[in-house]
């Protein structure tokens, strides 16, 4: 995990912008990923940010981590330097490889249980573990008999009208699938064939509610789910433990497939559920997958969404929307570190604009906490790494004077403004101002 944080933190992730950075970050990236032994094409051109590097590196070790986590954001540590005794808890169903790095930011203050049926796979992250605050469960996770659909646990039938089998992707791993070596499991971890590995017993499962209260985890922040079948039972099995711990978050694999079933994992499913459970969607992700009849090339050094094909598969994120005056919306703990938690919670989802809110709105008790002004200027970094050296108060004020920072700029033109005398957009306005009086009448 040290040695990910090094990659991740070396790249600096949204920062190709001219040429020759592109090609600095492309040749780190390439050097760092074969120090590493992630196999990258030699005609590979495509620039390599800290995202990208992470990702190749988690697939490598085996795993990949939820979409939308920034790898580093300074506010984050603000907020776990401030919650003295308190303890970020996060709870992560279907750990394979561990737990995102993102959340080791919240140091000391992090607890966090990972569970996975992958004996090897549990095995490998307990001894490489350094934490004693983050525990890895050799475990299926289950869904008790008296929530609705917990019979497909049995039946297996966690789909509806999947395309999986048309899919090029799932040809590769096919293909590639025939030629691992049957001890090989570090292999089938990495080609996500985790069900050929040695598995824990699917007869005694681990029940998320029972679990954290036998553990006597009083206050949970966020769940990840991603367990290629049953993740919307899991989810609607914790539907009393997200009001009772007051939940912050969930992120969770959807399927953009399927059909009107009420039990299989969909997104509208997992929307539904979520709103009523008092959360919004905040972010969403897209993995399109080409079909066999015309494969489309990879997106990555490894076989896993391409670059054009149907939408598949994504990650989304709910978390509470504090900030909304909506009576409908359930009320949790109004204590300020959980203000602070979700604050950190949108930092780190790449949100910083609903932290900001967040910090304004509650203003009075985070100061409690800590240094609210110097919070909203490390968000504002975060948000526009350019404005570096200048605070958040007079980047405000320059938006309420229609700034032109605040506009697009087209091929060198000035801001994306018609009020920019040679602006495209400029010379559009008196073209089409010329059509229109010349029109008949």
């Amino acid at each position: 995990m040290l040695l990910e944080n090094l990659v991740t933190r070396r790249v600096s992730e949204e920062n190709a912008s001219d040429s020759s950075l592109t090609r600095r970050v492309t040749k780190q990236g390439h050097l760092l990923l074969a120090a590493l032994a992630v196999p990258v094409a030699e005609t590979d051109t495509t620039p390599y940010t800290a995202n990208k590097i992470s990702i190749e590196i988690q697939q490598s070790w085996g795993k990949m981590n939820m979409e939308g986590m920034n790898v580093q954001a300074k506010f984050v540590e603000m907020v776990a330097a401030a919650l003295g005794e308190q303890l970020f808890t996060l709870l992560d169903v279907g750990c394979s490889g561990g737990i995102d790095p993102s959340w080791r930011q919240f140091g000391k203050h992090l607890r966090a249980f990972g569970f996975d049926p992958s004996l090897s796979e549990v095995e490998r992250l307990n001894a490489d573990e350094r934490s004693d605050s983050v525990e890895y469960i050799p475990c299926f996770v289950g869904v008790p008999d008296d929530i609705s659909g917990s019979e497909r646990l049995k039946t297996q039938q966690f789909w509806d009208r999947s395309a999986w089998s048309r899919l090029a992707v799932g040809k590769t791993l096919e293909l590639r699938s025939q030629k691992v070596e049957p001890n090989d499991e570090r292999e089938k971890m990495r080609l996500n064939l985790w069900n050929q590995t040695r598995l824990a017993d699917a007869e005694k499962p681990v029940f998320l509610c029972d679990f954290v209260e036998k553990r006597g985890v009083d206050n949970v922040d966020f769940v990840k789910i991603d367990v290629d079948g049953p993740d919307f039972l899991i989810l609607r099995s914790i539907v009393p433990m997200l009001k009772s711990k007051q939940v912050l978050g969930v992120g969770i694999e959807v399927n953009f497939y399927g059909s009107d079933d009420p039990d299989v994992n969909t997104f509208h499913n997992v929307d539904r559920l979520l709103r009523a459970a008092g959360f919004d969607l905040f972010d969403l992700s897209v993995r399109r997958y080409s079909l066999t009849a015309l494969p489309s090339p990879y997106l990555y050094s490894f076989p896993a969404q391409s670059k054009t094909g149907r939408p598949f598969q994504g990650d989304a994120l709910y978390l509470r929307d504090l900030g909304s005056t909506d009576p409908s919306l359930p009320k949790i703990n109004s204590a300020p570190v959980k203000y602070a938690k979700l604050a950190a919670l949108f930092a780190l989802f790449g949100q910083p604009d609903s932290a900001a809110e967040l910090l304004l709105l509650h203003r009075e008790e985070l100061s409690e906490l800590f240094d609210v002004s110097a919070g909203l200027d490390a968000l504002l970094l975060q948000s526009r790494p350019q404005a570096s050296g200048t605070s958040y108060s007079d980047y405000i004020t320059a938006f309420q004077n229609d700034d032109p920072m605040f506009y697009r700029a087209i091929d060198g033109a000035g801001p994306f403004n018609s009020d920019a005398k040679d602006s495209p957009i400029s010379h559009l306005t008196k073209a089409l101002a010329g059509v229109f009086r010349k029109a008949p009448k």
